[in-house]
């Protein structure tokens, strides 16, 4: 079991070191296997193809941050737990934000707020007590606002200080949270 997953983390990496150097248009499933050392079939028993392989760096290894437990207490720091892949593998997350598979990279990069999100929830809400429901509209609200920082900040070609920006943004919202908390507390 461990040389399985050693493998399939090794087909990923080789995947991420191709996509550091061209797009992901350039790369094919013979270019993965040569720079991992292993054979077709081999690939093709973890993956279904190349855009299989790209969600599951984008949902395993960018998606990364999210396992465990992580402590956010503000909306920066769920930017921070989501740029942080970005920022370490800058040229292989552009290639996949304009390759042809877009679509599938923004749903799986979805998913990895959602899971932040979830995090930070659960940090900021940890001993209150609030509707399901309410639970489930910050949820959305702050998902949808952590993605579009995302999404705006690749099509911006990662050019902007976003982790500036969203300091600022702490700034000013500050004490924001604690009062939309108070007005959803069930008593």
């Amino acid at each position: 079991m461990k040389m399985a997953v050693y493998t399939r983390n090794e087909i990923k990496t080789a995947f991420v070191l191709l996509l550091d150097e061209r797009p992901f248009t350039k790369i094919t499933v013979k270019d993965v296997v040569l720079k991992c050392g292993v054979n077709r079939n081999t690939f093709y028993y973890y993956f279904r193809d190349l855009p299989d392989l790209a969600e599951a760096v984008v949902e395993e290894d960018y998606g990364q941050v999210t396992e465990g437990s992580l402590d956010i207490h503000t909306l920066g720091e769920c930017l921070d737990a989501c740029i942080r892949f970005a920022l370490e593998h800058r040229n292989a997350v552009m290639h996949l934000y304009r390759s042809t598979n877009r679509e599938r990279f923004i749903l799986s990069t979805r998913r990895v707020c959602d899971r932040i999100t979830e995090q930070y929830l659960n940090t900021i809400l940890d001993g209150h007590h609030i509707t399901q429901e309410d639970r489930k509209y910050l949820h959305t609200y702050y998902r949808s606002i952590l993605l579009g920082w995302v999404l705006d900040w690749l099509e911006d070609d990662m050019k902007s200080d976003i982790r500036k920006q969203s300091g600022r943004i702490s700034q000013l919202k500050q004490g924001h949270m604690e009062d939309i908390i108070r007005r959803c507390e069930i008593k």
